[in-house]
């Protein structure tokens, strides 16, 4: 690169807008008259929880209780609109290997992939268990889900 051709190249970077460096922005906790309560800083909405703030929960996270042991119980109530999303993520993400039914003959299987590991006696009846074997799988496609 000639010299030219360098002080040319730095004419043009110094001509460069900075249209979102100059632009009209809030700073956290500055009043903002564009909200009725006058803060910038929004409160999440009911329900959300805060990213990091679920590991701890032992129940909730790792569905095992105080000392260790796997819940008996789920870690918040089952509601329909629960049922309806869980039922729309298995066919999204479960069905190419469990099947519609979970009978272990999705798509995947039928084309010559393993069938999945279905009913341990162990998890029989302890949402901790069957919960830990979904959160902490150990073939790695579950994990991107």
């Amino acid at each position: 690169m000639s010299r030219a051709d360098a002080v040319a190249l730095l004419l043009a970077l110094a001509a460069c807008e900075q249209k979102m460096r100059d632009q009209a922005r809030l700073d956290p906790l500055e009043p903002a008259a564009f909200f009725a309560d006058d803060m910038e800083a929004r409160n999440s909405p009911a329900g959300v929880v805060p990213r990091g703030q679920a590991r701890l929960d032992r129940h909730l996270w790792q569905g095992r209780a105080q000392g260790g042991l796997f819940v008996a119980t789920y870690p918040f109530t089952i509601t329909r609109a629960d049922l309806a999303r869980g039922e729309q993520r298995y066919a999204i993400h479960c069905t190419p290997c469990h099947g519609r039914l979970g009978a272990g003959d999705g798509v995947a299987v039928q084309r010559g992939y393993p069938a999945p590991l279905l009913h341990r006696p162990a998890a029989a009846g302890r949402p901790g268990r069957a919960f830990v074997r979904r959160r902490q799988p150990r073939s790695g496609h579950h994990a991107r889900l």
